[in-house]
């Protein structure tokens, strides 16, 4: 079912069109991996998500192969995960459908799944000697865009679930070579795990630094969801953790296929 619906849509991208229409190893055995994620979804939600796959644009036909691959995950982990639930609201129009549920130690969480790739406004085209004209060479200057982003679709998304009450995990897949851990790390601690503002006074430390740096009327860094504000309340106190994942191609010849690397932060 899946196949069939990658095959209806016009609008793919790069990466969904490879994988519907390759007949090269690492595509088959992706899309037998995602044909059977498909499966494994409840068959009372198989129809209307073949629905937004055919249908729904680039980005959002990737961000649904990569909920399949966030449900299998949780699957495996026997978190009983439900996907696409619908919860009521005091009236339709503030009902939430976040991506799925999962229970834990008898406690519901919301669990919504994002992909984030490298922002093209830090993407740099290397015109020495005609190199980029010839081989498209191209290169990425960051100054903290990727972990904004990050950082702000986290808010974006918490800001959204919060007034459930309901525990928040939040799933991050790295969409491409460019975006890194370290820059998922920042956007929730405004700073990466090998960052010395982690191993001195967290996060005393680095909070005043940014305080230091606002009152001289400066920008601090982005980052930082988890961060206490200036009163020294806990920042986003409903967001349980966030799992960063990037699925790879493995450089292993020896045993080839994808990878599922998972950090989870909280």
């Amino acid at each position: 079912m899946l196949l069939n619906a990658l095959q209806a849509n016009q609008h793919l991208g790069e990466w969904a069109k490879w994988l519907r229409d390759s007949s090269a190893q690492p595509a088959r055995e992706t899309r037998e991996f995602l044909e059977s994620c498909f499966a494994n979804i409840p068959s009372n939600k198989h129809q209307a998500l073949s629905r937004r796959i055919s249908s729904a644009d680039e980005g959002n036909v990737d961000a649904v192969l990569y909920e399949l691959v966030a449900h299998e995950l949780f699957r495996r982990l026997h978190l009983n995960p439900k996907f696409d639930p619908n919860l009521k609201g005091s009236s339709p129009s503030n009902s939430l459908t976040p991506d799925m549920m999962v229970q834990i130690g008898g406690q519901d969480f919301i669990v919504d799944v994002f992909l984030t790739n490298n922002p093209t406004r830090t993407i740099r085209t290397l015109d020495t000697l005609g190199l980029a004209e010839r081989n498209g060479v191209t290169y990425t200057v960051d100054e903290g865009d990727r972990a904004k982003k990050i950082w702000e679709t986290v808010l974006g998304k918490y800001q959204k679930y919060s007034p459930s009450g309901i525990p928040i995990i939040l799933v991050v897949f790295l969409g491409d070579h460019w975006v890194e851990m370290r820059d998922a790390q920042t956007a929730l601690y405004g700073a990466s795990i090998d960052d010395a503002w982690l191993k001195s006074e967290f996060p005393r430390g680095l909070c005043g630094f940014r305080s230091d740096i606002a009152a001289k009327d400066m920008n601090p860094p982005p980052g930082g969801a988890m961060l206490p504000d200036e009163l020294g309340r806990h920042g986003c106190p409903r967001l349980s953790a966030m799992i960063a994942c990037d699925w790879f191609d493995t450089l292993n010849r020896s045993y080839p296929g994808r990878r599922l690397h998972c950090q989870v932060l909280h």
